[in-house]
Formats: structure tokens, C-alpha cells, sequence
């Protein structure tokens, strides 16, 4: 193997090692993305391949940038103050299946019920605004007496739509964006909003007070069930913003 590619391929396991163990990944799933990423690498091209439920093919000279050290501690209330809202983002969902062969119902499940009840403790606690992706609002529609202050349409949506869809409303009701937010999302999903909303949207976001680190067995979507499924689907997902 090429001693350029051998070198590449060492700075994207060690950039991966220190960005997720950042995000408080658990060793087991780092490990095992480590793994794969091995096993999906060419060398012959020097590309790193992903097929499947997973798809992406980048140089793996190009990955490296894709994944920061990530700051995820809890902020001091100073460097909070000022901030413009709270920005809750779901993790998976649940289906309530009917036996007579009817339209599937779509369920918040565990995972969004637990991030509900941590946004609407916060925006007790702030007294600010709470933008909710639509499975957050309709958790705590059904276990709390309060409502999200805007919630997203009732549709799929990746992280970064989500903010996109933060941002246009408030550039409606207020002519203006965001400059500092609350982040309220599953610890293993904070550290990439973080980046997200920094790079693509010039927005500073903060993780702040309780977190959640649990997993759903029964969730539809394969990276809510386990952090071994969502740190592989993280890891596409940033490594294809690789230029």
C-alpha cells in the first residue's frame, strides 16, 4: 500500500477516535466503526466505499477535516445568556401497527418522550422559545401540559432540514436568524448538530443541562435501536460533506 494512503488512512482512524470519544460514544462503537471502516477501505484507489443501507465513496485522503474534536460539555450559564431558543432534535420513532392491514401510525417512542421532557423542563428553566422537530412536539403534546413553540412539518427530515426549517421561521415571523441556541438531542446526535448548525448556518449551539443516552430496540429506524448502528450512520453522514 501506497505510504501516503497508509498515513491517510491512520489520520482518519485517529481523527474518528478523538471526535467520537468526544461525543461519548461507548469504546464498543467506536471499535467497531474503526472495523468497518477498515474493512470498507480500497486500496488500490485509497477510497473509503460504503454500500447498502449506508452508501458512500470518498478519498480517504479527504475525510480527516470531516470530524473535529468536538466540544460537548455543559456550558457555564454565562456563556448561555443571550441565547435566541431551543433547538430539540428527535431520535427514531415508533409504529403503532393495526392488525386489520391499516396505515401505520407514527409513534414518538421512548427516545423522543425522554428529549421532550428535557426540553420543556429547559424552556421552563430559560423561558425561551422551544423549536421542536415534529416527533419531540408530539411527545410532549402526549406527557406534558405544554407545546413547542414551533415544530417542523410531519415529514423525514435529516438534521440539517431541520435547522433549515428553524431558521426560515424565524426569518418570517422576525427578519432575522439565530446566533446562540440550546441543543436539546440524544449525546450521541448533540455533537454533530453542534457542527452542523456552526458550519452551515454560522448559529453557536450549546448543549446544556440533562442528557440522554438511551436506545430503543424496538425504534423503526436502525440507528435509534443502538449506538453501534448510529455511529456507522454518523460517520457517512459527515464524511460525505468531504469536499
Amino acid at each position: 500500500m501506497d505510504g501516503v494512503l497508509i498515513m491517510s488512512l491512520e489520520k482518519l482512524l485517529s481523527a474518528i477516535t478523538d471526535h467520537y470519544s468526544d461525543r461519548g460514544f461507548p469504546h464498543s462503537a467506536l471499535e467497531h466503526l474503526k472495523a468497518i471502516v477498515k474493512r470498507r477501505y480500497c486500496q488500490d484507489d485509497g477510497t473509503v466505499v460504503f454500500r447498502g443501507d449506508y452508501t458512500l465513496q470518498k478519498n480517504v485522503k479527504k475525510l480527516s477535516d470531516c470530524f473535529p474534536r468536538c466540544n460537548c460539555a455543559a456550558p457555564l450559564k454565562a456563556q448561555i445568556a443571550n441565547s435566541d431558543a431551543i433547538f430539540a432534535f428527535s431520535c427514531g420513532y415508533r409504529l403503532r401497527k393495526y392488525s386489520d392491514g391499516g396505515v401505520e401510525a407514527r409513534l414518538p417512542g421512548p427516545n423522543n418522550r425522554a428529549l421532550g421532557e428535557i426540553a420543556v423542563r429547559l424552556k421552563s428553566e430559560l423561558q425561551l422559545p422551544l423549536y421542536a422537530q415534529f416527533e419531540i412536539a408530539d411527545a410532549i403534546e402526549d406527557c406534558t401540559d405544554s407545546v413547542a413553540d414551533y415544530r417542523t412539518p410531519t415529514e423525514d427530515m435529516g438534521t440539517s432540514k431541520v435547522i433549515k426549517f428553524f431558521v426560515n421561521h424565524r426569518m418570517v415571523q422576525a427578519s432575522k436568524t439565530f446566533e446562540k441556541v440550546i441543543v436539546v438531542a440524544h449525546r450521541h446526535h448533540i455533537g454533530r448538530c453542534l457542527i452542523l448548525l456552526n458550519e452551515d448556518f454560522g448559529i453557536k449551539g450549546y448543549p446544556y443541562g440533562e442528557t440522554y443516552d438511551g436506545y430503543d430496540a424496538d425504534e423503526c429506524q436502525r440507528r435509534a435501536k443502538c449506538p453501534n448502528e448510529l455511529i456507522v450512520s454518523d460517520f457517512v453522514s459527515l464524511a460525505s460533506r468531504a469536499k
